[in-house]
C-alpha cells in the first residue's frame, strides 16, 4: 500500500495493528507504530492507542504496552482491559492485579471483560480472596450470571481448590455449555475429587448436553488412573456407538496406560499396534513402565527402539524405567 503511495487512515492502522497481534508478529506492528508516530494527529486518537497497547500486550511486550498506555492523556475500559489483558496472557498475574487495583481508584469503571481478565490472574495465581472479592462486585453489578463471566468464577474457584463455591456459581448460570461441564468435570478430578465426576458427567447428558472429545478424553484418564476397567469399556463404547465420537490417538492412550497399569502388557501392546496411529512418546513411557514392573526385558527393548525412532531425544529419558 504505501509503496504505491497511498496513504494509510486510521482504519487502516487499527486493522494492520490487530493483524499483528493475532499473529504475534512485533516486528511489524513495531514498524506500524513508526509510521504512527510520523503522523501525530493518529497518537492522539484514542482507538488506535487501545489497538497499540492491545497489540504490544499479545505480541508478548507489556512493557511496550504499559509505556504507550503510561503516555495516554486520557484512558477508557478498552485501554485499561487491554493492558490487564495482556500481563494476564504472559502470566504476569500479579502485575494484572495491581493494574485492576489502580483502575478501580480511577473513574473508569470495570466491564464484564476486565473483570474476566482479573479472575483469570486470581486463578493463575492462587489468589481465592482477593478472586472472591472480585466475585462479590460481580455479583452487585448483577453480572454473576453473564456465561463468560461465569465460566471465568467457576474456572477461577476451581484453579483455587474450591470446588464446591464453583459448582455454586455453575448451577446459577442459565445457560451451561460443553465447554463448562468439562471445566467443572475436569475441576473436580484435579482436586482429587474423582468419585463425583461421575454423577457430573451422568447429569451432563439428562440436561441435554453431548459430552465431546476432551469429556470423554477426561473421563477415560480418570478411569485409567482409577483402574475402574469395567466402567472404562462402557464409556468407550458410548462414547463411539452412543455419541459418535471418534477415539483419538489420546483417547487410546487412556486404554494404554490402564491396560499398562493392571499388568495386561500384552494386550497392551496389541491395542499399541492396532490402533490408527502412530505410537507416541506418552504410549512408549506408559508401556516402558509396564515392562520394567513386569521384567519384560525383551519387550521393554523393543518399545525403546521405537521410542528411539520417534524422537531420539524424548527417548532418552525414558531410558531410566528401562534400566
Amino acid at each position: 500500500m504505501l509503496q504505491y503511495g497511498v496513504t494509510p487512515n486510521a482504519i487502516t492502522f487499527l486493522c494492520g495493528l490487530k493483524a499483528c497481534g493475532s499473529i504475534g508478529a512485533l516486528d511489524k506492528g513495531q514498524e506500524i507504530y513508526i509510521e504512527l508516530a510520523r503522523t501525530e494527529h493518529f497518537m492522539k486518537q484514542l482507538p488506535i492507542a487501545n489497538a497499540l497497547i492491545a497489540m504490544y500486550a499479545k505480541c508478548g511486550s507489556p512493557i511496550k504496552a504499559q509505556e504507550v498506555f503510561d503516555n495516554l492523556p486520557l484512558r477508557d475500559v478498552i485501554s485499561w482491559t487491554a493492558l490487564i489483558s495482556g500481563y494476564v496472557q504472559h502470566d504476569h498475574g500479579q502485575e494484572a492485579l495491581e493494574c485492576f487495583a489502580l483502575m478501580e481508584g480511577t473513574s473508569c469503571s470495570p466491564n464484564a471483560a476486565t473483570y474476566v481478565c482479573a479472575l483469570q490472574a486470581c486463578g493463575k495465581l492462587g489468589a481465592l480472596v482477593k478472586g472472591q472479592c472480585l466475585h462479590v462486585d460481580v455479583s452487585q453489578k448483577g453480572l454473576e450470571t453473564n456465561l463468560f463471566l461465569g465460566s471465568s468464577l467457576v474456572d477461577m474457584y476451581l484453579r483455587c481448590g474450591a470446588v464446591i463455591e464453583a459448582e455454586d456459581v455453575f448451577k446459577k448460570l442459565p445457560v451451561k455449555d460443553e465447554g463448562l461441564w468439562n471445566a467443572l468435570i475436569a475441576g473436580y478430578v484435579q482436586n482429587g475429587e474423582s468419585k463425583i465426576v461421575f454423577s457430573l458427567f451422568d447429569k451432563m447428558i439428562k440436561e441435554g448436553r453431548q459430552p465431546d472429545f476432551i469429556t470423554f478424553m477426561i473421563m477415560l484418564k480418570t478411569c485409567s488412573q482409577a483402574g475402574l476397567v469395567d466402567k472404562f469399556e462402557t464409556l468407550f463404547e458410548a462414547m463411539i456407538e452412543i455419541h459418535g465420537v471418534a477415539p483419538s490417538l489420546e483417547h487410546h492412550h487412556c486404554m494404554i496406560d490402564l491396560l499398562c497399569r493392571m499388568g495386561e502388557l500384552i494386550e497392551a501392546l496389541t491395542i499399541a499396534e492396532k490402533m490408527p496411529f502412530e505410537p507416541n512418546i506418552v504410549a512408549c513411557h506408559s508401556l516402558l513402565s509396564a515392562c520394567q514392573k513386569l521384567g519384560s526385558t525383551n519387550l521393554g527393548t523393543c518399545v525403546f527402539d521405537h521410542a528411539m525412532k520417534l524422537n531420539k531425544k524424548n527417548a532418552a529419558v525414558l531410558f531410566c524405567p528401562l534400566a
